[in-house]
């Protein structure tokens, strides 16, 4: 393929445990010396495919070698990278600052712009060179059948995601659950439904490839006559990979089950503090019903536990003592606690999916957790749910919450702000929980705290400097600092409608930053009862 294509010899075949095939390419550190290619192949693509479409879906990928579409995308995202870096280095230097802020905010924008369209034409150039090698045909059942039959492997993923949440590795392979998925008559409709809301879908100026509709349509094959290809009788696992195809199933096998365990391991200290976490909080309660911020608490803790049965107990039980409904952030976790405990995409699982997309429209914070898990689930189990219209909603709600971030992100760091006015509850709710952080920071300053508004973001702000008893003294306390930021930071995240930003710095004495810094004192104290900006002290 790679000598019919003129591409650079491919030099290296990685076969991987994902439902994708990709292509790269490496420049030589000699200017004689020819560039090398490098493809990347799914065993569970290579697992619905026949040999034909396995060589159209190569064809396309050694095409972007060939076009040098990799070195292109390469170095656009090697010129947003220098964008950013430029920025931040710029960003607090006066006028040249300023100026070098509007560039960036007209610049990238028209960069990515640019590289989605030339992205997306990319597609169509590898499209139409794979036809021409392998076959119309064979291009357009390998596009409907890696399509269709994707949500057989998202579900395997999002069952093997669910068991790493509950602290274990899955006892089968996950290859044997794959080839069990697609024999299940559920597996059908759920393919027959993503194929169908796939060539439905249209593409946008923020997507990377083109529409499976116009991909097909450019091949010259009308959508409206596509159907779901029937899986091979011998895929192309079986046919190119012979004679060795069990063993490298085997040894891919370990790979995936050695990263899981490495994957467990680097949680367990994560796992650890949830758990100590959710103690102190069950002994502070000491049996009486949570209000809204600390039962969200235990929610989110339970759920990182992967206990999310006892999560959605104690949703439904703050919900039968609040009339008015559930605030957000509780409507979102218990969207999120429905989806883990359905498997089999039946109606918990869009009952779940309802409590996202409603938390995120009641407040924008709830969009990206709304996106990911909604999102995962349809690709998974919950396919046969999958519509357009859904799609076309996460995609909304995707695009607000960049908006949103984007916002908070460029306004944050100026001083006209206001702080929102907070009900009664919340300002005493926000000084409990700072008073019983009092002890923690007795090495620390608290220099400075306020609620920020952003359109319809909250955002709590903690500014942290060390006591600079003496210029050695703060040298020896990163650490110390360091969890009191994580502490506040994980204390202050149940609180409803804003996020958390804790900015510690260790070694600085306040005089270094008297603008910035008002000093307060070691010792919290209540806030003031209605006044603006929470606690004060």
């Amino acid at each position: 393929l790679a000598q019919a294509l003129h591409a650079p010899p491919i030099t290296t075949l990685k076969l991987r445990a994902e439902y994708n095939a990709s292509a790269a390419q490496a420049p030589s550190f000699l200017t004689f010396v020819g560039e090398a290619g490098e493809v990347c192949v799914g065993l569970p693509l290579m697992l619905v495919l026949e040999e034909a479409e396995l060589r159209a879906i190569l064809a396309h990928e050694i095409a972007h070698i060939s076009g040098r579409h990799t070195r292109a995308s390469l170095f656009i995202q090697r010129a947003l990278v220098q964008a950013e870096l430029t920025m931040e280095m710029l960003r607090d230097v006066g006028l040249v600052g300023y100026v070098a802020e509007r560039f960036h905010a007209w610049y990238v924008p028209a960069l990515k712009r640019r590289a989605l369209t030339f992205s997306r034409r990319m597609e169509f150039a590898a499209d139409a060179a794979a036809a021409a090698l392998a076959g119309v045909e064979s291009v357009a059942r390998a596009l409907c059948a890696s399509e269709g039959h994707a949500p057989a492997w998202g579900t395997v993923s999002y069952e093997m995601n669910q068991a790493l949440d509950q602290g274990r590795v899955p006892a089968v392979s996950p290859f044997f659950r794959f080839r069990a998925r697609l024999r299940k008559a559920a597996h059908r409709r759920a393919a027959e439904t993503r194929l169908a809301c796939a060539l439905q879908a249209a593409a946008d100026e923020d997507d990377t490839h083109p529409s499976l509709a116009e991909r097909l349509a450019a091949l010259g094959v009308d959508p409206a006559g596509v159907r779901l290809p029937p899986l091979p009788e011998r895929p192309a696992a079986e046919v190119l990979l012979a004679p060795n195809a069990g063993r490298l199933e085997e040894d891919l096998r370990d790979a995936v089950i050695k990263r899981l365990e490495a994957i467990l391991a680097s949680d367990k200290e994560n796992r650890e503090k949830t758990e100590k976490a959710l103690a102190a909080l069950e002994e502070r309660l000491n049996g009486q019903p949570p209000g809204p911020e600390d039962a969200s608490a235990l929610a989110r803790y339970l759920l990182a536990l992967g206990q999310a049965e006892r999560a959605l107990k104690v949703l439904h039980d703050l919900e039968e003592r609040m009339p008015e409904g559930l605030p957000p952030l509780a409507l979102g976790l218990r969207g999120q606690a429905r989806l883990h405990l359905d498997k089999n995409g039946g109606e918990m699982g869009m009952a779940g999916v309802h409590d996202l997309l409603e938390a995120a429209e009641r407040a924008a914070f709830m969009s990206r957790l709304a996106v990911m898990q909604a999102g995962s689930w349809l690709d998974g189990p919950g396919g046969v749910h999958d519509t357009p219209a859904l799609r076309r909603e996460l995609k909304r709600l995707q695009a607000l919450a960049e908006q949103a971030e984007a916002e908070l992100a460029g306004r944050i760091r100026r001083a006209d702000l206001h702080a929102p006015c907070l009900s009664r509850r919340e300002e005493e709710w926000m000084a409990a929980r700072l008073a019983e952080h009092a002890e923690v920071i007795r090495d620390a300053y608290v220099v400075e705290r306020r609620l920020r508004s952003v359109g319809s973001w909250r955002h709590l702000e903690i500014l942290v400097r060390m006591r600079t008893g003496s210029w050695f003294k703060p040298a020896g306390r990163t650490a110390d600092c360091a969890t009191l930021a994580e502490e506040l930071a994980e204390t202050f995240s149940s609180l409803q409608y804003h996020t958390v930003a804790v900015q510690v710095a260790t070694c600085a004495a306040d005089f270094f930053s008297p603008r910035l810094i008002r000093k307060r004192g070691s010792k919290l104290v209540p806030a003031v009862p209605g006044r603006q900006g929470g606690a004060t002290g």
